[in-house]
Formats: structure tokens, sequence, C-alpha cells
């Protein structure tokens, strides 16, 4: 099929899993994580310059997006 065929099939598989409530689907599946506690305690720290400047240019050197203005 075609792409209108997919998006119909797809919503009404959407429109009858909310009606099938044995069912698991995409609209009534348990969440991945239920306990919302966290693993351990944030820990801050500051970062120099260079550890920043070296943060900042592997961050650029690995984008995509910013690669055409990279030379």
């Amino acid at each position: 099929g075609s792409i209108a065929e997919g998006y119909l099939d797809d919503e009404c598989v959407t429109f009858l899993s909310r009606y099938l409530k044995d069912i698991e689907s995409r609209t009534n599946k348990p969440p991945r994580y239920v306990d919302d506690t966290p693993i351990r305690k944030p820990v801050r720290f500051a970062l120099t310059g260079d550890q920043k400047k070296k943060m900042h240019d592997y961050i650029l050197s690995n984008d995509g997006d910013v690669a055409p203005y990279i030379a």
C-alpha cells in the first residue's frame, strides 16, 4: 500500500485499542519506569575553562548540522 492506507490502518488500530482493555497498545501501555525515585543523589561539579572548551569543541565536531560551517 499507499501512505493513506497505512495511515487509515494505524487510525483504526488506535481507535479499537482504546476499547480493548486487555490488549496492550501504545495508548494504554504502562510506563517504562514506575518508580519516580532517583537512582542516586545528583552530583554537582564545576568545569574548568579548558574542560568547557573541549566539551564545546567535541559537541560541535560531532554535530552534522554545523559541519558545513566548520572548515
